[in-house]
């Protein structure tokens, strides 16, 4: 019997050997090993199936007897042949209280009912005595009630009895002139007709939808791509499918043109919304709602758009990255890219090609050229004019303006008393020489200058200080003179010489930054990590993805992991715990259950484990 087991929170399983080998067993059941699979009865085998693995979990079964039971009484009459293995025990108790000894020789005297109706049940038919075949021309006045069924074919004849009066009170005598262009061109008929816009059509033309793709079966934080316009259109939002129900931030930007080459930079992006919003799983859109900002799109023009959620948003593998994928008769959809970073990162770790965008596309048919005059103009104009006023001005700017330009400036100055002295205080020093003294000041300054001398003095202070500096200083330098004035404990530097051991303050709590928040992530990390003096490795804090509380877990071995991946001998368990984890943001594991000690110059490899996914950075070199 074989088994699908699917859920959006991740079924976790183990690398196999081979497809379809036995795993393990016991007296009743055996185990194979299988698949594992990203899409739910979709997709292409080469993208979504992973062989082989091994399902990590437990078979809950019982034990069950799918023969029959045995007769609870002796056969009234003997079989042809003897049964192949007997009941194991004959029956306490006969099938029925007192079986008679022989069958009865008659029936019995009397019937089952004791008063049989005299009438059927059933009613009588609608006619008493119905005809075989249908009537060979039609009634002369209609039934008093309207008959279950049509007529299978339409009546030969005409009707005996025509309408007192004809359908329209006065029918036209003769046809349009003008016909209408077509039956269904006419408003609010559900149609978004070519000459049709909301300007024109409210109704037909708003709130209109293309369905890019479906469900997705892969997914990451961003996903670009472009749309092309077939008539004017504005973008008025977005439905798409997110990996998880939970409420998060969502970000659409916009550009002109295609996206291509600009994955990586603001530069042109406009932002168009940004706000938290309920998304609602794999299986279920999740609405936007209105973009702060329509986006208009001319006919054949291109748009491209960026759509970014700190969760992650789905989409499915593409076949070729600017292809087309879905269209109707206003919009055409293209395939794109995802993307784990905003505006950020390298192309070759950040960018994930093709990929489509999984959800709904929402817009409106709009004109984006005025629409023509109802009615032509009476009067022709002999020329037009090359830019006429609206309407001439009612009166002048101002009141009463000068016939001609005055000749001469004015005689007074505008300010009736202008200042005698200038606005800015004296200068510090009534008269300052051209150049510098060449010797410095005979006494100090009441109080300091603003700024130091550039060079210093060439010739020693005239007044030296009275006393030392020391009050009593050493006769002789020291015989044990210290290796280095910064080499002492408490002053925040763990120096070679010094261990936790001879001074904890400096070489206790010391840490690495491995790297920063990372873009992608798993449920798991293997690192290794060599010595370059005894160490003793206590701890890690880590970036996670999923908020809430999880279980963590660290392995460590001696040397490389490498070759170890799928293996647990050699490993050993030095930290589990459930931790309450913070998205995106360090989180603290404790001290290690025993310290993980390594030698100046070998190396560790460690394994950090959890559900609420381990986040990381795509690398150079492993």
């Amino acid at each position: 019997q074989s088994f699908f087991i699917w859920t959006a929170g991740i079924v976790i399983y183990d690398g196999g050997t081979r497809e379809g080998d036995l795993h393990s067993s016991n007296d009743a059941v055996n185990f194979y090993q299988g698949i594992g699979i990203t899409s739910k009865f979709s997709g292409s085998y080469a993208n979504e199936v992973y062989s082989p693995r091994v399902f990590k979990g437990v078979i809950r079964y019982s034990a069950i007897s799918l023969a029959s039971q045995p007769s609870r009484g002796p056969s009234i009459s003997p079989t042809p042949a003897p049964t192949i293995e007997p009941t194991p025990h004959p029956s306490k108790y006969p099938v029925t209280s007192n079986p008679s000894a022989s069958p009865s020789n008659a029936p019995s005297k009397r019937p089952v009912t004791a008063s049989p109706t005299k009438q059927p049940v059933t009613n009588a038919p609608v006619t008493s005595s119905p005809t075989n075949h249908p009537t060979s021309s039609p009634s002369t006045s209609p039934v008093g009630s309207p008959s279950f069924n049509p007529t299978s074919s339409p009546s030969k004849k005409p009707s005996t009895s025509p309408t007192a009066h004809p359908t329209t009170a006065s029918p036209t005598s003769s046809p349009s002139a003008r016909p209408t262009l077509s039956p269904l061109d006419s408003c609010d008929n559900g149609i978004c007709e070519a000459h049709e816009s909301t300007a024109t059509c409210l109704f037909d033309c708003s709130d209109l939808v293309l369905i890019a793709n479906g469900i997705g079966n892969r997914g990451a934080q961003g996903t670009m791509f472009q749309i092309k316009a077939k008539r004017d259109i504005a973008v008025t939002s977005f439905d798409f499918y997110g990996s998880s129900i939970r409420r998060d931030l969502v970000e659409v930007y916009t550009r002109a043109g295609s996206y291509k080459g600009h994955e990586l930079s603001e530069t042109g992006w406009t932002l168009l919304f940004s706000d938290d919003v309920d998304q609602l799983g794999r299986n279920d859109l999740a609405q936007i709602g209105g973009l702060d900002t329509e986006v208009a799109i001319a006919a054949d023009e291109v748009q491209s758009f960026f759509i970014w959620t700190e969760n992650v948003l789905m989409y499915s593998g593409g076949n070729r990255e600017g292809g087309l994928h879905s269209s109707n008769d206003a919009v055409e959809f293209y395939e794109g890219i995802g993307i784990t970073s905003k505006f950020s990162g390298n192309y070759a770790d950040e960018v994930y090609s093709p990929r489509v965008f999984s959800g709904l596309i929402r817009y409106s048919a709009i004109s984006l050229t005025a629409p023509p005059s109802k009615s032509p103009s009476r009067l022709s104009t002999l020329a037009p004019t090359a830019q006429p006023t609206p309407a001439p001005s009612q009166q002048p700017l101002t009141p009463s303006p000068s016939k001609n330009p005055s000749k001469s400036p004015t005689l007074d100055p505008i300010t009736s008393n202008p200042t005698k002295s200038p606005v800015t205080n004296a200068p510090i020093t009534p008269s300052p020489t051209a150049k510098p003294s060449t010797s410095p000041s005979a006494s100090p300054l009441r109080s300091p200058t603003f700024n130091p001398t550039s060079p210093p003095s060439k010739k020693p202070s005239a007044s030296p200080t009275y006393q030392p500096t020391t009050a009593l200083p050493t006769g002789s330098p020291s015989s044990k003179p210290t290796s280095s004035p910064l080499d002492s404990c408490d002053n925040g530097i763990c120096e070679a010489n010094e261990s936790s051991t001879s001074c904890s303050s400096d070489c206790g709590d010391l840490f690495l930054v491995a790297n920063d928040a990372g873009a992608r992530g798993a449920e798991g990390t293997m690192f290794q990590v060599r010595a370059r003096r005894d160490v003793a490795v206590v701890s890690f804090d880590f970036f996670n993805w999923y908020p809430g509380r999880e279980q963590v877990q660290v392995y460590t071995r001696p040397g490389s992991y490498v070759g170890n991946e799928m293996s647990e001998t050699g490993w050993t368990l030095v930290y589990d715990r459930d931790l309450d984890l913070v998205r995106q943001k360090l989180t603290p594991l404790g001290d290690f259950d025993s310290k993980v000690l390594i030698e100046a110059g070998n190396v560790q490899s460690f394994f950090i484990w959890t559900a609420g996914i381990v986040i990381y950075d795509g690398g150079t070199r492993e």
